[in-house]
């Protein structure tokens, strides 16, 4: 089978890496065990020289024009990339199209080849509206067109691969019948638990919807005499307010703020965390979720979409009503003071991400929905 997997239009860089991206590891994960199987794989984007070079998988270069890098204009650098992309694809004999990005994917999604759409992102769908709306009032008009051209591009696509239960049921509401729960993955064999160094960890995009203000006030709650230290991990526009959070709780001397790392780098912090936070508002999955379960490390997490489709709390983990600081300072209190808890969540944890999470078991599924479409 010649499978091409259409990439969000980031232009990928020796800063930005493509297989340092969420989404896109995934697809690189995925698309490496289907080579092995024998398929034919490509993978487009906007890679400049910056190609990868793998066996079995062509890299294709699709070599679009920029608009400047503003959210706006930044929608018009993936569409041209959509529109070039398009062309290019429609020169090759592809057998099946995965699409990953909704302004990416919507002149491939005209194609008459068959072709799934994947929802990476929860942002153009009507539960997410408000709080798109309070943390910027552009998306008064923004999130309407976000929304059309998603639902457009699901429209022309065969199957529809949704990251968890809830964003399927959503979808299967709005009347798209063709919906299947595919989850994301990651390379198990990679994360290790090294040791206990005494901190909490997080590790993300530092805006609002991850919640990491909720992770400070509940740190804050803490009794002193534990002995913890907070991490974060991530680059973004929240990180001003946050830092504002911490000194005004009188904590700012234990909170260390580290600037977005790579995947071997955060992979040896996830080995070597005491517990792993996810607070965020809204999640399709979290990916960063598995790999510190991959790692044997207990996790928290609110009670959302996404992670308790992965969480089974009290046993492979923790959960908490997002934005429930009590909540939350109790679950990691609980921990830290109980090393025995820590390692049976730990374990339990692994096993469930060896089990569920492998690029293996989702490349496998899949291959089963190309297969179903392919005529």
């Amino acid at each position: 089978m010649k499978i091409c997997f259409v990439s969000p239009g980031v232009y990928y860089s020796e800063e930005l890496r493509y297989h340092q991206q969420g989404s896109e590891s995934v697809i690189l994960g995925i698309s490496k065990y289907m080579a092995r199987c024998g398929h034919e794989v490509i993978i487009t984007g906007r890679f400049g020289e910056n190609i990868e070079n793998l066996k079995n998988i062509e890299f294709k270069d699709i070599n679009s024009p920029s608009l400047k890098d503003k959210p706006i204009q930044e929608v018009g650098s993936y569409l041209i990339y959509s529109k070039y992309t398009a062309k290019e694809i429609g020169k090759e004999d592809i057998d099946v199209l995965s699409l990953n990005e909704r302004f990416s994917a919507y002149f491939p999604s005209k194609l008459g080849t068959p072709k799934v759409f994947t929802t990476h992102n929860p942002d153009a769908m009507d539960f997410y509206k408000k709080f798109a709306v309070k943390i910027n009032k552009i998306n008064y008009i923004f999130f309407d067109i976000k929304q059309r051209i998603e639902e457009s591009v699901m429209r022309n696509s065969d199957k529809i691969i949704a990251l968890n239960d809830y964003i399927h049921q959503y979808l299967s509401h709005k009347r798209f019948n063709n919906v299947i729960t595919i989850p994301d993955a990651i390379d198990v064999k990679k994360y290790t638990d090294k040791s206990d160094d005494n901190f909490i960890l997080f590790a993300g995009r530092l805006e609002p919807v991850k919640g990491i203000e909720f992770l400070i006030h509940a740190f804050s709650l803490l009794n002193p005499d534990l002995d913890m230290e907070l991490l974060i991990i991530g680059s973004g526009n929240d990180q001003p307010r946050l830092e504002k959070i911490a000194r005004s709780k009188d904590i700012s001397h234990k909170i260390r703020f580290i600037p977005m790392l790579n995947k071997s780098a955060l992979r040896e912090y996830l080995s070597k965390c005491t517990v792993f936070v996810l607070p965020s508002l809204f999640e399709t999955m979290g990916t960063v979720l598995l790999e510190a379960m991959a790692s044997g490390k207990p996790v928290i997490a609110s009670d959302i979409p996404g992670p308790n489709n992965i969480i089974e709390n009290g046993n492979n983990g923790f959960l908490f009503r997002k934005g429930n600081v009590k909540e939350l300072s109790k679950s990691l209190e609980l921990l830290i003071r109980n090393e025995n808890l820590r390692k049976e969540i730990g374990l339990a944890a692994l096993k469930t991400v060896q089990k569920h999470y492998t690029y293996e078991k989702v490349a496998l599924d899949y291959l089963k929905v190309f297969n179903q479409i392919v005529v």
